[in-house]
């Protein structure tokens, strides 16, 4: 595929420099730069963050990504893909990121059960 443009969409943050300050925009080399930065300071893989992933994990993965070409594909271009009672949809981005959601804070408290 030769995109002109590539956009993530997570649900972190974002990535921060080393005065954990957002980058806001990244080169592939600056990327690289960085991945290679954080691997040669010993940062934590995601893997040994999160754990090996599954065989749904994988499979999951796989639909977003079928999903996502098929829209770029269709000339979608202002959705994200979204698991939604175990469908793959596409979702217009401004319903995704057009309001600020927030966790209840009771959801805090059954998470501190488990860590702490």
């Amino acid at each position: 595929m030769r995109a002109e443009r590539l956009i993530l969409l997570t649900d972190v943050e974002g990535v921060l420099d080393s005065e954990k300050k957002l980058i806001p925009r990244l080169t592939v080399a600056e990327a690289r730069a960085l991945w290679e930065a954080a691997h040669t300071a010993g940062a934590m893989s995601l893997e040994a963050l999160l754990g090996t992933p599954t065989a749904f994990d994988r499979i999951l993965a796989t639909r977003f990504g079928v999903e996502a070409i098929d829209a770029v594909h269709a000339g979608d271009g202002d959705v994200m893909v979204a698991l939604q009672a175990g469908e793959i949809n596409r979702v217009p981005l401004i319903d995704a990121v057009g309001v600020l959601k927030t966790v209840p804070p009771e959801l805090f408290e059954v998470a501190e059960v488990f860590f702490g």
